[in-house]
């Protein structure tokens, strides 16, 4: 099954997307996964804090 795309747009300092981007080059790694993966982990995350809080 094919995932739909979408767009985000964020303001973040310069410097640091741009150490970020030359890092996730070396390693092979796209930024744009790497925000989704940090997203779909803080979702799980606040899933389970919500199903301990029952």
């Amino acid at each position: 099954m094919k995932r739909e795309k979408d767009k985000l747009t964020i303001l973040i300092n310069k410097e640091v997307k741009d150490k970020y981007k030359e890092f996730c080059e070396k390693k092979g790694l796209k930024i744009g996964k790497q925000v989704e993966i940090f997203m779909q982990t803080e979702l799980e995350a606040e899933n389970k804090r919500g199903k301990n809080a029952k």
